[in-house]
């Protein structure tokens, strides 16, 4: 008959053992319509820890999740920051402003990137400065050998009008002295007519 349910009789699991030295029998049981009951409950109360369980696992799982997010943003945002800045002094010096600036002293391996493309920059700023002085110095060099050359085309036109007045000079001389050559020679042939003339009148 079971305790609490007095005129109910069921049957009973019995374990026992013997004390010879005492001469003692222990024994204990369980009612077997009893064992499904305390399966029933132990399996609630397994599944109310595994239940506890899974909440407390998916609450920590939740944090853990949320913290991750959080520093993944923040190293992704602090990765991201001089990457941004290097594409912007990249889009700047591509569009030829030279004297940009970018603010990045870090010594990993985006600051190196970032030295490296700072001493470009200024190199090339130096190249283009040395450019435009050389230019401006062709430039005045040029615009000196155009007033050296209209000078000497001055020159040369002054020349060809000096040398047509000389070659008129000398032609006029020539003439002139062909002209009294011609008269030169009159004169001598007259003497010679004067001579003959004169050794007639004396022979006679």
């Amino acid at each position: 008959e079971k305790p609490h349910e007095k005129g109910k009789v069921g049957k009973k699991l019995t374990y026992f053992r013997q004390v010879e030295k005492r001469n003692w029998t222990i024994a204990t049981g369980i009612f077997n319509d009893d064992i499904a009951q305390i399966a029933e409950e132990k399996e609630k109360i397994f599944d109310d820890n595994v239940k506890d369980n899974i909440f407390s696992s998916a609450v920590f799982v939740l944090m853990f999740a949320a913290i991750f997010m959080v520093v993944t943003f923040w190293m992704v945002q602090r990765l991201l920051d001089p990457l941004k800045k290097l594409a912007f002094f990249a889009r700047a010096a591509g569009g030829g402003d030279l004297t940009a600036k970018l603010d990045y002293k870090g010594t990993d391996e985006i600051g190196q990137v970032a030295r490296v493309m700072q001493r470009g920059v200024k190199d090339l700023a130096n190249m283009m400065r040395k450019m435009v002085t050389s230019s401006r110095t062709v430039a005045q060099a040029s615009s000196q050998l155009i007033d050296i050359a209209v000078d000497l085309n001055e020159a040369a036109q002054e020349m060809g009008e000096n040398s047509m007045n000389a070659d008129r000079e000398t032609r006029s001389l020539s003439k002139r002295m062909k002209n009294i050559l011609t008269t030169a020679q009159k004169i001598n042939h007259q003497l010679d007519s004067v001579s003959g003339f004169t050794e007639d009148v004396s022979n006679h």
